[in-house]
């Protein structure tokens, strides 16, 4: 006859041998997983964005033009680990940001034939060159960033029944496309670099 302490091994030899099983079984499904997503993300365009790296003798930037632009800039350049300036002569580049433009148009009309929904466009122009004291650098060109166009469009759905709040949304929602129009900004800095 077996001693308990026998039978219990007899009787969980089987166990043990199911749960190591199943956790070999359950890791292969699991770096099956990783690797249909990881090819299913690169299958479909997803790249992971190279960090914002900027030539140091370009560094700290000081950033001109609208102001309410500017400040969403500032704030996306100072995210990415670049040092900006707050006064042009201390600064050994120049960003110029103009031409900001809003446009606004009805996109859709009610039942009642008032305007139900409204589509807002902004664009802003964007340049950037070594200051003048800063042209006998190595890099052979004055300009970093030719001039380029950056657009986007927002829709606002109006609230017939709440006129007092629609102004505060538009607020909110220009807000949000200056915001918007600098990460895109930040994109085209990190492609021409």
């Amino acid at each position: 006859m077996l001693s308990i302490s026998a039978r219990m091994r007899l009787t969980t030899q089987p166990l043990n041998e199911l749960i190591v099983m199943s956790l070999a079984f359950s890791n292969r499904v699991l770096v099956s997983l990783m690797l249909f997503i990881t090819i299913l993300l690169t299958g479909c365009g997803y790249q992971l964005q190279k960090p914002l790296s900027v030539e140091i003798n370009a560094q700290p930037i000081y950033i001109e033009g609208d102001l309410l632009l500017s400040i969403a800039l500032k704030r996306q350049l100072v995210a990415e680990g670049l040092l900006i300036s707050n006064k042009r002569s201390s600064a050994n580049s120049t960003i110029t940001l103009n031409n900001v433009d809003f446009e606004s148009r009805n996109f859709s009309v009610s039942d009642e034939g008032k305007n139900a929904e409204t589509q807002r466009n902004m664009s802003a122009g964007i340049k950037w060159k070594y200051n003048s004291e800063n042209t006998e650098n190595d890099t052979g060109s004055r300009t970093l960033l030719p001039y380029s166009t950056v657009t986007t469009e927002i829709v606002q759905v109006k609230n017939l029944d709440n006129v007092a709040a629609q102004q505060s949304e538009s607020d909110l929602l220009l807000r949000e496309a200056r915001d918007e129009i600098a990460e895109k900004m930040v994109q085209l800095i990190r492609y021409y670099n």
